[in-house]
């Protein structure tokens, strides 16, 4: 993937030095370090940096949240937010447009204070009432504006200040440059070497790195997604599952229990421990006192063993007597990770799920088999959100596509009846048969169906309206929960 970004960068960078000149885009003023006390300053700039960063990102969201509300036609929405911009820029025309010549203006310090604290919330409203009305544009440039106005402003300050130690407003408005474009997109490095392509200059480098670095700590700090990740998690997309190497850690035991447990009480005689095992096809027994705590267990071949003194045991011993207690127990938030490593220590198939660590109440067991079970379909679903894009997109409402003979993958609106239950209370696939792949978002205004985001859906997950299940299984199954069947 990197090969074909690395021979675009370089065409695009040909092609423009060609015809345009090997120019920097912005004119900077001489620069230098004057003393290490500027540092402070710096320091100051960098926090503020990741502050504005969050405002913006912050301010962008509530804004289209805001439009998304708004109960009018779509198509006046972006005249709204045409109207809120135009109405800005005639009292600030330099937020208008991409703002290179005031950004020009900040770096040779050219613009008075309070107007540069002004120009930084008003670029803010007119970018969030551009992009949240549905408009076309980016947050690079207008990143870059904010970085600008605000270094310029700390830089003006410094220098009034303490004229003799610090350099003048413009280094601080190409170090604010980088800062901001940090902050905002959660990429130190690229800012970095994007502000020193800018300016052909390595002498910034210094205390670039400094407020870059101090600038994403913060942003990432009160805002973990970035202006570009934020957009994908309000969809339901994490970027960052792939890079999960261990899928059982994002498995709880909660999510594969299986409460059909035998149990039996800690005073059951000899004897019905054995009609136990003659009509159970269970391999574990656990026994369990009158509150229903668990005592210890049995497994079948224990009982095998029994049954060779069944003569000298009858009437001798209860349940009680025979339980050992259990190699490991489990709780229903512990991972499926941990499981399996208490599977591969005691060489067991099989162990309890107790209800948490103080209440020892048994709620069910968790199997070697539903764990490798588990595992596999978690594959198959992130196979199917990554490898099978071209699939998934192809399935809209009423239209299916086959898999294999007589199991289909179907795009379905959830049952009235669905809506604000969990995965986990509505249990599809013990009641239809059939398992939930991907649940789709709502189409926003400006998307197609091929764009439509996918989330892999978690056992807590709540249906929405609006939401499209994307399922799979029989197809005669789908088609009874599509009919608005109530389950097997």
């Amino acid at each position: 993937q990197f090969s074909p970004i690395v021979i675009a960068s370089v065409t695009a960078t040909v092609i423009s030095r060609h015809f345009i000149g090997d120019f920097p885009a912005f004119r900077v003023p001489e620069y230098e370090l004057i003393s290490s006390y500027e540092f402070i300053p710096y320091t100051i700039l960098g926090i503020l940096s990741g502050l504005v960063a969050v405002l913006f990102i912050t301010s962008l969201y509530s804004t289209q949240d805001f439009f998304e509300r708004m109960k009018i036609p779509s198509f006046l929405k972006p005249a709204i937010g045409g109207l809120v911009v135009g109405a800005i820029a005639i009292a600030f025309p330099q937020v208008y447009g991409v703002g290179y010549e005031s950004m020009n203006d900040a770096l040779w310090g050219r613009d008075v204070r309070w107007l540069l604290a002004v120009l930084i919330f008003a670029k803010i409203a007119a970018t969030s009432a551009t992009l949240g009305s549905g408009g076309s544009g980016g947050i690079f440039a207008p990143s870059l504006f904010l970085g600008a106005m605000l270094g310029s402003l700390i830089g003006e300050q410094a220098h009034q200040l303490h004229p003799a130690i610090t350099a003048s407003a413009g280094a601080y408005a190409l170090v604010g440059m980088g800062a901001v474009v940090a902050g905002t997109t959660h990429a130190p490095i690229s800012a970095i070497l994007i502000i020193f392509e800018l300016t052909n200059d390595y002498r910034i480098i210094a205390p670039l790195m400094l407020t870059c670095i101090i600038s994403v700590l913060l942003s990432t700090y009160i805002k973990k997604e970035s202006a570009y990740t934020m957009k994908l998690v309000r969809r339901g997309l994490n970027i960052f599952e792939g890079r999960d190497i261990n899928i059982l850690r994002s498995i709880k035991v909660k999510d594969v229990l299986n409460d059909e447990v035998e149990k039996i009480s800690s005073d059951a005689s000899f004897a019905e421990l054995i009609r136990c095992m003659i009509r159970s096809q269970h391999q574990q027994y656990f026994v369990v006192n009158e509150q229903g705590e668990l005592v210890g267990t049995i497994s079948l071949l224990e009982l095998k063993e029994f049954l060779k003194d069944e003569d000298y045991l009858r009437g001798l011993v209860i349940a009680a007597d025979l339980a050992h207690p259990p190699a490991a127990s489990l709780h229903l938030e512990d991972n499926l990770d941990l499981v399996m490593h208490q599977f591969g220590r005691y060489d067991i198939d099989e162990l309890p799920v107790l209800e948490s660590e103080r209440r020892k109440n048994l709620v069910g067991s968790v199997q070697r088999k539903h764990v490798i079970d588990a595992y596999n379909r978690e594959i198959f679903k992130r196979d199917l959100a990554g490898g099978m894009h071209s699939v998934v997109t192809a399935v809209s409402k009423d239209r299916s596509v086959e898999l294999t003979e007589g199991y289909s993958l179907v795009e379905i609106d959830p049952p009235d009846g669905f809506i604000g239950k969990s995965l986990q209370e509505l249990n599809i696939r013990a009641r239809y048969g059939i398992e939930v792949v991907l649940i789709r978002k709502p189409l926003e205004d400006s998307e197609s169906i091929t764009n439509r985001p996918g989330a892999i859906p978690t056992a807590e997950y709540i249906i929405k309206p609006g939401d499209k299940l994307l399922v799979l299984g029989n197809s005669k199954d789908i088609a009874y929960l599509n009919a608005g069947g109530h389950g097997k």
